[in-house]
Order: structure tokens, then C-alpha cells, then sequence
């Protein structure tokens, strides 16, 4: 799928600010699997498993910029739509989402924020320091 044209294979990450696209992949990624989150939460038993993703954040639709001389920040945010594959297999269990284009963005946000040392001086935006 991947909105931005690109395809991925390997475990990564690829952040594009400025065209308001981001991607993220895991490919079997070792996860314990504790069964309930009792387990999970108490220490219980677990079992190996791994788990795959690839996420992509695309299409802004609003750009708000944000500053905060007080608290000494400065933002830009991007709400966009997105879309997700998600699979998780252990020995006795796999689990396998919708493809992503059944994906429904309900709320989705990427940006960028400066503070301290890197806080501009001007008004505006906050730029990403690449």
C-alpha cells in the first residue's frame, strides 16, 4: 500500500515532515505473548511470539503551528489520515488485521516541536533541524 510510493520489506522508519507522509515497519518483530493482560501485567507465563506492521500517515488535511514563549516551545502539527496492517503469530495462535484499505482514520496527528536550545528566536514555526 504505502501512500508515499514507497514499499518496505525491512524493519524502518521514513519521515517526509514537509510532504506530511510517515511510514513505519516492522517485519516479525519478538514479542512475548503472556495470554491475558493479567499475565502480562503480574509476570504469568508467556510464550515467544513476533509481530508485523506497517503503518503510514499521509494526506494532511490541517497545519496548526503552535508557540509558547512561556513554556518555551514551538510546534507545527499535521492532522492526516492513516492507514495499518497489523499481524502477531505465536506457536498455537496467529492473528492477521484487515488489509489497510479498510483502515478508518478516526484521529491521526505527525509533526514537529522545538524547545530549549532549539527553540527559534523568530515568530513562526517551528522547523525541523534535519
Amino acid at each position: 500500500m504505502g501512500s508515499s510510493g514507497r514499499s518496505s520489506s525491512e524493519d524502518d522508519a521514513w519521515i517526509d515532515l514537509a510532504a506530511g507522509k510517515t511510514e513505519m515497519h516492522a517485519l516479525s518483530l519478538p514479542i512475548p505473548d503472556a495470554y491475558t493482560f493479567f499475565n502480562s501485567i503480574s509476570g504469568g507465563p508467556t510464550e515467544p511470539a513476533t509481530a508485523s506492521f506497517d503503518i503510514w500517515w499521509h494526506t494532511p488535511t490541517v497545519t496548526e503551528h503552535l508557540r509558547n514563549e512561556e513554556q518555551g516551545f514551538a510546534a507545527t502539527l499535521l492532522d492526516v489520515a492513516t492507514a495499518i496492517s497489523f499481524s502477531v503469530e505465536s506457536a498455537n495462535f496467529a492473528f492477521v488485521s484487515d488489509p489497510p484499505e479498510k483502515s478508518q482514520t478516526l484521529y491521526a496527528r505527525i509533526g514537529y516541536e522545538a524547545n530549549g536550545v532549539y527553540l527559534p528566536f523568530e515568530e513562526g514555526m517551528a522547523t525541523p533541524t534535519a
